[in-house]
């Protein structure tokens, strides 16, 4: 009898030991499996956020190269998602605005220099435009002076024969005018010779007419294409203007 009471006392503490070690088992188990669950988890979630932001940053860095050629090319374009930070990519985007603002203050500054070197072109064009019409013209007139008279009668004699044309030259000298001077002053005298100008200028205008003062009070003028009749017939025109002056 007490064998085998003892032998039911072991065998019932067995299968509560047994039971014991299958719900500690079963338990462990749970907490191992709910334990790599969370695990795993956790670790897709790092993969997709580290996905997501290696997207991000590639994407933003793209962009970024995208831009700094485009300001190579010329472009000055503002980067709107532009923001503030200690990161990498916003120091990135950092040094693109300072670069973008530098470009922009160098192509003002170029364009001003530019500006400025046009302005200095245009203002020695027209310099060298002055020079050469006081080279090229009598002061006191404003005819073409000896110097250039000495330029342009070989010139233009050769190219009437080479064309086959009448050349008239007609030389005009003012009597007695250093009696003039002397009887009405070197001012009235200026003055007359201004309004000799005058007439030869309104009266030899055509392409082919150059009139000069060659010195004091001698002038000149020659033109092509008129036969002798008709080149006589317009100087003594010109003559007759000038004594319409009723010069004193």
């Amino acid at each position: 009898k007490h064998i085998d009471s003892l032998k039911e006392i072991i065998e019932f503490h067995i299968e509560k030991m047994h039971d014991l070690v299958e719900s500690h088992v079963a338990n462990t188990l749970y907490q191992l499996i709910t334990w790599l669950g969370y695990t795993l988890i956790i670790l897709f979630l790092t993969i997709i956020t580290a996905y997501t932001l290696d997207k991000s940053i590639s994407f933003q860095i793209e962009h970024l190269l995208k831009r700094m050629k485009s300001l190579s090319e010329g472009e000055r374009e503002i980067l709107y998602n532009y923001k503030d930070g200690s990161d990498i990519i916003s120091k990135i985007y950092s040094a693109y605005e300072i670069i973008r603002r530098a470009l922009l203050k160098g192509d003002l500054l170029s364009e001003l220099y530019f500006e400025q070197e046009r302005i200095n072109l245009d203002q020695q064009k027209k310099m060298n435009t002055k020079l050469l019409q006081e080279v090229i013209h009598d002061g006191l007139t404003g005819l073409f002076n000896r110097r250039y008279y000495d330029q342009m009668i070989q010139k233009e004699l050769l190219r009437a024969q080479r064309e086959h044309h009448y050349f008239t030259f007609v030389m005009l000298d003012v009597d007695h005018f250093k009696l003039y001077n002397d009887t009405y002053g070197h001012s009235e005298g200026d003055k007359t010779l201004k309004a000799i100008a005058n007439v030869l200028q309104q009266k030899l205008v055509r392409a082919g007419d150059f009139v000069f003062r060659l010195g004091g009070e001698e002038f000149g003028f020659f033109f092509t294409g008129d036969t002798p009749k008709e080149a006589m017939q317009h100087t003594e025109m010109i003559c007759k203007s000038i004594e319409a002056l009723h010069i004193k």
